[in-house]
């Protein structure tokens, strides 16, 4: 979305996009998250509650932030359907990792990584370079960890067999240490052909001592989830890509691992390229964050992601599952910017906890919060507090509601003026 000139405030950066006008003001606000002047990160947290607009808020600030030349990727593990037709709209992709659905990601596909800008990072953070086989195996651990479930933990001796198993097996395919070790054709891009579940299962099955992870690998073979034994047959070259982890089409057992796919799938091609800048959404970051293990990549990635060009757009209405866990209030600390939406207010409230943690003692917020309309946002930036009337082009609004009245609106609307999707 193009800017025009504009008497500057605080509230306008002339390098970012639009949000809205300042009620107090009257001015535009307009944010650059990556704008190093302002911000020790690029990150951003949503907190609001239900039927607060906050979905609403998600489609409108990615939406911006496409146009303004950002890649936005999206993982959603409630209601991503409410997604799915802003990201229709704007030419993107969405993939359903589902059981039963024709779209697979190979979890033990390996991807090219780019080095990390260090200038990027803030000094607390770790650098992490290596090798992209360790990564991986790294990665495919802890999906079958979560794939055993929250009630059965991998022993030293498992994890450290399962590691070797792992090794051994993608030396089958020429994959080394060396990154290099995973193309075909380097100049030309061309990865190796890599590994799918039937290869490690067959690889672990030479083991009796992992037979818990065999166990954890059968859905993937002969389950309701064999869609995702398979090399990844979607692309990943779209600008906009709505990743839906439906929990209750996942299941409740199985949506830490399946969500943990997406998450990696999401984040490595962030990890692919400094070409672009990219702005990750994890929706309902929570469900995701009660597993140590998934919390802490979590969290690292919150840390690192800006060395790569990108920003962690995290978002709950579960507030209170986001503040008591030690990963969500270190997710939401590590965010240069946040964003109230509409908190139920009251002694003891969510409201109440949402701005003792972070700061917030003006009664003039504290009352105004609970009462903000749809499209009306509460912006807190390192430099002020911002109540943000939230502007949208008609054409975006019809896009962006979830209600049943604006989703009739939307119908009549496309009727009147001859659109399809």
């Amino acid at each position: 979305m193009g800017l025009f000139p504009f008497t500057f405030s605080r509230t306008f950066d002339q390098t970012g996009f639009v949000l809205g006008i300042n009620e107090e003001s009257n001015d535009i606000v307009a944010i650059n998250n990556f704008n190093n002047k302002y911000y020790s990160n690029a990150n951003i947290s949503i907190l609001g509650t239900s039927g607060g607009g906050k979905t609403y808020f998600m489609c409108m600030l990615g939406s911006h932030m496409l146009f303004n030349g950002y890649r936005t990727f999206y993982l959603c593990p409630v209601k991503g359907h409410e997604l799915a037709f802003h990201i229709k709209s704007v030419g993107g992709t969405s993939l359903d990792f589902i059981p039963g659905s024709f779209d697979c990601y190979n979890l033990f596909e390996i991807r090219p990584e780019i080095n990390l800008d260090a200038h990027e990072l803030q000094e607390s953070s770790s650098i992490i370079r290596g090798s992209l086989l360790a990564k991986k195996i790294t990665e495919i651990i802890t999906f079958t960890q979560l794939a055993l479930g929250e009630r059965e933990f991998l022993t030293s001796n498992e994890r450290n067999k399962l590691n070797i198993v792992l090794t051994n097996m993608y030396a089958e395919f020429g994959i080394t240490s060396d990154n290099d070790s995973i193309y075909l054709n380097k100049s030309k891009g061309i990865l190796k052909r890599m590994p799918i579940f039937t290869d490690a299962y067959n690889a672990v099955s030479k083991h009796p001592e992992l037979r818990r992870v065999l166990s954890a690998y059968e859905p993937f073979i002969y389950g309701t989830f064999k869609n995702f034994n398979g090399p990844t047959n979607v692309s990943l070259q779209n600008s906009a890509i709505l990743v839906n982890v439906d929990e209750k089409s996942i299941g409740k057992e199985m949506f830490p691992c399946i969500s943990y796919l997406g998450f990696i799938m999401l984040y490595n091609l962030v990890k692919e390229s400094r070409l672009y800048q990219d702005a990750l959404f994890l929706d309902e970051l929570w469900k995701m964050l009660i597993n140590d293990l998934v919390g802490e990549q979590v969290f690292e990635l919150v840390k690192v992601i800006r060395g790569y060009g990108g920003a962690a757009i995290v978002s709950t209405q579960d507030i209170n599952d986001m503040l008591d866990n030690k990963w969500g209030r270190a997710v939401i600390s590590n965010s240069s910017i946040k964003i109230l939406k509409r908190l139920e207010g009251g002694e003891g409230s969510e409201c109440a906890k949402v701005c003792a943690s972070l700061g917030i003692r003006s009664e003039k917020y504290i009352s105004r919060i609970p009462k903000l309309k749809q499209k009306e946002a509460l912006i807190i930036t390192p430099q002020s507090k911002i109540l943000t009337l939230l502007k949208s082009t008609e054409l975006e609004h019809i896009c962006f509601v979830t209600d049943a009245e604006g989703l009739r609106h939307r119908i009549e609307y496309m009727k009147q003026h001859n659109l399809s999707l």
